[in-house]
C-alpha cells in the first residue's frame, strides 16, 4: 500500500513539474493539468500514464550506483545489477516452467493438451523476448555509442526489461504458480 501511495505521489510530482513548466503568463493549459490529455486514444493514453508511472518509480527508487566515483565503477555497478536481475529472471522463468510441467503431469491425458500448449508458448515467447531485449538494449545504447555511459545505458535497459518480463510472466502464468 505504501509503495502504491509513493508511486501515486511521484506521478503527481511529475504532473506538477510539467504543470509549472508549461505556464504561460499565469494561464494554464489543459495538457499541463493532464499530461496525457493530448493523446488520441485510450490505448495511447494508458501507455502515457504507464510511462509516467515507470518514470515516477525510477525517480523514487533512486540511483543504486550513486556511490560510484568513476565511470568504470558506475558501469561495473550497473552491470552487476543487470546480471543479478537476469539471474532472478532465469530463476523465475524456471519456476514457471516447472509449475506448468507439474500441473501437466497431474492432468489426465485428455486435458494435457492445454498445458502442453502453454509450455510451448512460454518457451517460444521467452526466446522471442530475449531477441527483443538484446535488440532494444542495443538500440538504447547506440544513442550514446562511443561514450563512457553507453555500457551503463545497456545494463539499465537489461535490468528494466528483465523486471518487466518477470511481471509479465507472473501475470500470464499466475494460475500455475498459485495451485498447490
Amino acid at each position: 500500500m505504501l509503495n502504491a501511495f509513493r508511486l501515486a505521489a511521484a506521478v503527481l510530482l511529475f504532473s506538477l513539474a510539467l504543470f509549472s513548466q508549461q505556464r504561460d503568463e499565469n494561464k494554464l493549459s489543459a495538457p499541463c493539468a493532464y499530461p496525457c490529455a493530448k493523446v488520441a486514444n485510450k490505448t495511447e493514453r494508458t501507455a502515457c500514464w504507464q510511462d509516467l508511472a515507470r518514470k515516477a518509480k525510477a525517480y523514487l527508487a533512486g540511483d543504486p550506483c550513486s556511490n560510484a566515483t568513476t565511470d568504470m565503477a558506475r558501469t561495473n555497478c550497473w552491470l552487476d545489477i543487470a546480471s543479478q536481475t537476469n539471474i532472478r529472471l532465469a530463476a523465475y522463468y524456471q519456476k514457471v516452467e516447472k509449475a506448468i510441467k507439474t500441473h501437466l503431469a497431474q492432468q489426465p491425458p485428455s486435458f494435457q493438451g492445454y498445458d502442453e500448449r502453454a509450455l510451448e508458448k512460454l518457451k517460444a515467447a521467452q526466446l522471442v523476448w530475449t531477441h527483443y531485449r538484446d535488440s532494444q538494449c542495443a538500440a538504447a545504447e547506440q544513442q550514446n555509442e562511443g561514450g563512457t555511459i553507453a555500457p551503463s545505458i545497456h545494463a539499465v535497459c537489461e535490468r528494466d526489461l528483465a523486471e518487466q518480463r518477470m511481471e509479465e510472466l507472473h501475470q500470464t502464468y499466475a494460475r500455475y504458480l498459485l495451485t498447490p
